[in-house]
């Protein structure tokens, strides 16, 4: 099967986790491509580039197409979104 959580934060909470030690949430915008706001977060630190799940922006785009993860900016603290043709990745090797 394959991991999807960090094994070693027992009750699976790996943004409570993190919001423990780097002091707490902060609350910032979720942005698609040409930075119209779509939402909001907890913590930009709650998520990855290429993620598709629990984005909570509310509502389809207006194209029908899931949204991903695009980019992550700490220092603005928002979260870009776009459709995958937008990631930009043809491969990733781990």
């Amino acid at each position: 099967p394959d991991s999807h959580d960090i094994c070693f934060i027992a009750d699976g909470d790996t943004q409570g986790f993190l919001a423990n030690r780097l002091g707490g949430p902060a609350e910032g915008d979720i942005l698609d491509e040409s930075g119209t706001k779509l939402g909001t977060h907890e913590g930009a630190f709650g998520f990855t580039i290429g993620q598709r799940k629990g984005l909570k922006i509310g509502h389809p785009a207006p194209d029908g197409k899931p949204r991903y993860v695009l980019d992550i900016s700490p220092v603005n603290n928002t979260v870009t979104v776009g459709p995958v043709e937008a990631l930009d990745v043809t491969a990733l090797t781990a």
